[in-house]
């Protein structure tokens, strides 16, 4: 670096206001491979969304080895799409976990203890995909390593304060500011400096961005802009308008979803680490979200339309703001709709909803939850968002309100219901301004169609046998039919070709006696769509 006499001398001045300006909290040493985590998920981002992704994780996974063995795409639903470059940060936190678990032989860094810090560096440095800053930061924090962890927002900063030179490279920042700082000095800077540049990046993203969008000033930009989430830019572009772009649940509903499309004629493939799932038809664009956050993304014009549980519909309080399709009854691993149910363990006195009165409840329904009690009178109950295993809480807390489908996790708990706040079943819902362009609400229409054909065929077969034509008028009396059994002539004419669509359940009654009525070849098939 040019100068560099002149850089050391700025850096030690922009480090002592730094270090005045936000003064530092006490260093707080990290597990390594929990440190390498947090590295993962901090850099370009504050703190305080780093610290929310850690939390979410350790609530989901029971250690990093379950982290290690979860597809990227649990993780990246978990956290979600709206965390910066989540796609890259998931990628190398389980490369770089199963190459631990492979060099090592066991999940753990401990090992480098008893290296130098240069060879323990040397080995985070050759870990798959590692980010810069990620290695640096499990020095700093695990190792106690003379390093300083720096992104590009911070880079950013050093380079307005002229700390740096306008090309310098992270890498480059990173050895220049290590050689000039004292070992003891880099934890200071390093909290110091991530502060005031989240301060900076805050201050300058709102400018930048009605720029970057062509609004004449901050009103214009509010006014058309005042739903709609950082993400939409983005999103947009990735899913064009010259598509029909529809969004599909993630997590628990997606093998179903992809499953009932399949059978309605409509291919899907979904790569292990996109959330951009491939579908054979060109003129439709897909994207996996959770599904609670779908409605809201289909309100804001995101996507065009989606599918999604009614239950996040009332929760995200989109009911008014999209147009309902179709209803399509299908769940996790069933066709029972799901049932939003307030329980409480088999041992409480609690009778009814106005026994919450003064307690506690814990919920991923909070919206539902607090109307609930809102519309029975019951106004001083605190509804917490629960992020999962929410039947352990009954036990924590005074009760939950939890998703059912068959009650099997309800007694298992041994928990008892006191009311069913909500049924849900999965809605086909669309943009309105989607819905009034003619050709994707055509497409709309004709995905709806096959959905619900999909449906229709799943409890039914279909059933062929030949009759006598003496015996006709005696099978065609007990054979249900939507109007009428298709009936073709044979070759030979005292027989007939007899076809009809029934429920399944009904085929283990009829087959026998079709067959003592004569009835010969009888053979039933599977449906894929059945289309009133």
């Amino acid at each position: 670096m040019k100068n560099a006499g002149k850089h050391a001398d700025k850096l030690k001045s922009v480090h002592k206001k730094l270090v005045k300006e936000h003064k530092p909290e006490a260093k707080q040493s990290q597990e390594a491979l929990k440190a390498l985590v947090r590295g993962a998920m901090s850099y370009d981002v504050t703190d305080a969304r780093a610290e929310d992704a850690m939390k979410a994780i350790e609530k989901e996974f029971v250690d990093l080895n379950e982290l290690r063995v979860a597809t990227d795409l649990e993780i990246q639903e978990l956290l979600g799409t709206r965390y910066p470059q989540i796609e890259k940060r998931v990628a190398m936190i389980t490369q770089s976990l199963n190459n631990i678990f492979e060099r090592e032989h066991t999940l753990s860094l401990d090992r480098l203890k008893e290296i130098s810090r240069r060879d323990a560096r040397q080995f985070l440095r050759e870990l798959p995909e590692i980010h810069p800053f990620v290695e640096a930061y499990v020095m700093l924090f695990a190792f106690d390593g003379h390093t300083m962890p720096i992104d590009d927002r911070m880079l950013e900063f050093l380079k307005e304060e002229e700390v740096l030179d306008p090309e310098t490279t992270l890498e480059e920042a990173q050895k220049f500011v290590e050689h000039h700082m004292k070992a003891e000095e880099c934890h200071d800077l390093y909290f110091s400096l991530r502060k005031a540049a989240a301060e900076e990046k805050k201050s300058k993203k709102k400018k930048r961005t009605v720029a970057a969008c062509g609004f004449a000033d901050q009103n214009a930009f509010d006014l058309r802009n005042r739903k709609r989430p950082n993400i939409a830019i983005e999103m947009t572009d990735k899913l064009p308008s010259s598509s029909l772009r529809l969004g599909l649940p993630s997590g628990s509903m997606q093998n179903s979803t992809i499953e009932l499309f399949g059978r309605a004629g409509y291919k899907i493939n979904i790569s292990e680490r996109s959330v951009f799932p491939r579908i054979d038809d060109d003129k439709i664009s897909a994207i996996l979200f959770r599904a609670q956050e779908i409605s809201r993304y289909v309100a804001d014009g995101i996507v065009d339309c989606g599918l999604t549980g009614y239950d996040w519909v009332l929760e995200n309080g989109n009911e008014k703001d999209v147009v309902e399709i179709c209803d399509l009854t299908y769940s996790r691993g069933s066709t029972n709709p799901a049932r939003w149910v307030l329980c409480v363990p088999d041992e409480s006195p609690i009778r009814e909803a106005k026994d919450f009165e003064g307690k506690i409840i814990a919920t991923e329904l909070v919206n539902v939850t607090r109307r609930y009690f809102a519309d029975r009178g019951v106004k001083n109950v605190t509804v917490e968002f629960s992020w999962g295993t929410t039947e352990v809480k009954a036990r924590i807390l005074d009760g939950i309100v939890d998703l059912t489908e068959t009650g099997s996790s309800i007694r298992a708990n041994n928990l008892r219901v006191i009311d069913t706040l909500l049924t849900s079943n999965i809605r086909f819902i669309a943009n309105k301004a989607a819905w009034d362009i003619p050709w994707k609400r055509e497409k709309m229409e004709n995905i709806a169609m096959l959905l619900r054909g999909a449906m229709e065929a799943r409890a039914k077969v279909g059933l062929k046998m030949n009759v006598p034509e003496a015996k006709l008028a005696e099978v065609v009396a007990f054979l249900p039919a939507e109007k009428s059994p298709t009936v073709s002539r044979l070759s030979d004419q005292q027989w007939v070709a007899v076809e009809v669509i029934l429920e399944e359940k009904q085929e283990r009654e009829l087959i026998p006696r079709l067959k003592r009525a004569g009835a010969t070849g009888i053979i039933t098939y599977p449906l894929n769509k059945v289309i009133p």
